[in-house]
């Protein structure tokens, strides 16, 4: 059997390839495992500041579970930030606009304003 010398540059040629292919591949592993798994808006108490007196909510997204009127509610997620639930019979969806807001509307009936919920303050 016949054995192959490398020269000293090729041995540097091939650790410089299999070190760069390395860390490309770490790159890519850790830009497309962001963690994004674990993210769901903050809980808190919501309230519809429109109406006086302004009717509050406790909301837990994480739970996914509305505290409506002393009711807990589930909530089933659509999207990270889509949600819907049932209350009174009737179907509702939740959607958040941001860290501080969300939205809700009732499915199925035309022309009904959607009602926004601010973030209660400490």
């Amino acid at each position: 059997m016949k054995t192959i010398n490398y020269s000293p540059s090729d041995k540097l040629k091939y650790f410089v390839l299999r070190f760069t292919s390395f860390v490309t591949y770490g790159i890519l592993l850790l830009l497309f495992n962001c963690g994004l798994d674990d993210r769901y808006p903050p809980k808190g108490s919501f309230c519809d500041i429109m109406e006086r007196p302004a009717p509050c909510m406790d909301v837990n997204f994480r739970e996914k579970f509305i505290i409506l009127n002393g009711e807990t509610i589930p909530l089933n997620m659509i999207t990270r930030v889509e949600y819907n639930f049932t209350y009174e019979n009737k179907n509702y969806e939740l959607g958040v606009l941001g860290e501080h807001r969300y939205h809700i509307k009732e499915l199925g009936v035309e022309n009904v304003k959607e009602k926004i919920f601010h973030r209660r303050k400490k």
